[in-house]
């Protein structure tokens, strides 16, 4: 399932995971034009600071309900393990 969320509405613990996950990519230096490391301040205002989207993991059988809250679609897993991806706009 996808969801819509902005830095107002993001669990802190989901947020976290995004930044870890988007500092090891700056980190690699193969994919994403940065020259410095960001802050997770810096990561929550240009990544979170307008509209992003993140995409859970479902067994095929157990797709969520339209309208199911983030929480309820993650089941209770970490995040490392239903976060499929992610997209900012």
């Amino acid at each position: 399932s996808i969801h819509h969320l902005i830095s107002a509405t993001i669990p802190y613990a989901l947020a976290g995971h995004l930044y870890a996950t988007f500092q090891a990519e700056l980190d690699r230096g193969v994919t994403y034009p940065r020259e410095h490391p960001m802050t997770r301040q810096g990561f929550d205002t240009y990544f979170l600071g307008s509209d992003c989207f993140v995409g859970i993991l479902h067994a095929s059988d157990k797709a969520p309900a339209a309208g199911v809250s983030l929480e309820e679609a993650a089941e209770g897993k970490d995040w490392e393990q239903t976060v499929g991806g992610v997209y900012y706009v």
